[in-house]
């Protein structure tokens, strides 16, 4: 708070970021999918930021009036860990074979999955994730 009497200003700003693996890949039934392509599981990154001020007049004793002003920020993004933003490589097979991931069945179309039962299906160690970057934010505003 900063205090210029008559007028008194109060900032306060809150800012978090979080990345963790995509948790619809990591949790049943995906995990079973999944099974030996643990490190390839898509993250997520998460920011959120808040920023507020506020003002307030003292006219007199007994009168003042406040004006106040508030932001909030909402982002997040779902990428390959290893090829990250780069969402045209994630089914690229010279790509993936240039990092270690093999197996393609043509230049798009990653490794056969393997067959525990029928029907039932794991991905192969080296299957691509096939989602692309998924980017949402949401602003808002508030006047008081």
């Amino acid at each position: 708070m900063f205090d210029l009497r008559p007028v008194k200003f109060n900032v306060s700003a809150t800012y978090t970021h979080t990345q963790t693996r995509h948790l619809l890949q990591a949790d049943w039934p995906t995990a079973i999918d999944n099974y030996y392509r643990s490190k390839r599981v898509s993250l997520i990154s998460r920011d959120n930021l808040m920023l507020s001020a506020r003002a307030t007049h003292n006219l007199s004793a007994s009168t003042l009036y406040e004006v106040g002003v508030s932001y909030n920020s909402r982002a997040s993004k779902q990428y390959d860990p290893d090829f990250k933003d780069n969402w045209r490589s994630y089914t690229d097979s010279a790509a993936n074979a240039a990092i270690g991931y093999t197996g393609f069945i043509n230049h798009w179309a990653g490794p056969v999955a393997y067959s525990v039962i029928q029907g039932f299906n794991i991905l192969n160690e080296n299957a691509p994730n096939k989602r692309r970057i998924i980017l949402i934010t949401k602003f808002s505003r508030r006047f008081i």
